[in-house]
């Protein structure tokens, strides 16, 4: 009598051969497409002195004069402010803030008594509190 056995096999031998070789061929790409881009990288000439001397004699552009290398940040804290301006004007423009104008406030220039501080009430605003 015959014995039936049971396979537990999810895929048959011709899928995992199939499997086997989509692997293998996408391992060969990817190593060859590598050595390719790695080739690529490496055919920049160096850049020595004598490439960098030759470009600045050759140039017909007049230069920095002495005036910007004597003081090159002079213009700093305006192009600063400038941008800081740009930059809250777009803001107020995208988000509808309004903005008030400052207002100059007196500050006193010291205590109303020897003993009070700045928050302590006038004598006669204790005697009589708030309603």
């Amino acid at each position: 009598m015959l014995k039936h056995t049971q396979k537990l096999f999810v895929y048959q031998r011709k899928e995992i051969i199939l499997i086997g070789l989509i692997g293998s061929l996408s391992l060969l790409f990817s190593f060859i497409f590598g050595i390719h881009l790695a080739k690529n990288l490496g055919t920049g000439t160096a850049r020595t002195e004598e490439n960098e001397v030759s470009a600045l004699e050759s140039s017909d552009d007049p230069g920095v004069s002495r005036e910007e290398l004597s003081d090159p940040g002079k213009d700093a804290p305006k192009i600063v402010e400038d941008s800081l301006n740009q930059e809250l004007h777009e803001e107020v423009t995208r988000t509808g803030i309004r903005l008030r104008p400052s207002r100059a406030v007196e500050l006193p220039t010291r205590t109303k008594s020897k003993t009070g501080g700045a928050t302590q009430l006038e004598p006669e605003l204790q005697k009589h509190p708030k309603h």
